[in-house]
């Protein structure tokens, strides 16, 4: 995943991103 926010949601990213 980029560093730019993504389509499916930022949230979503946020979420992957702290497991």
């Amino acid at each position: 995943l980029c560093r730019q926010e993504p389509a499916f949601g930022n949230i979503n990213w946020n979420t992957l991103r702290q497991e």
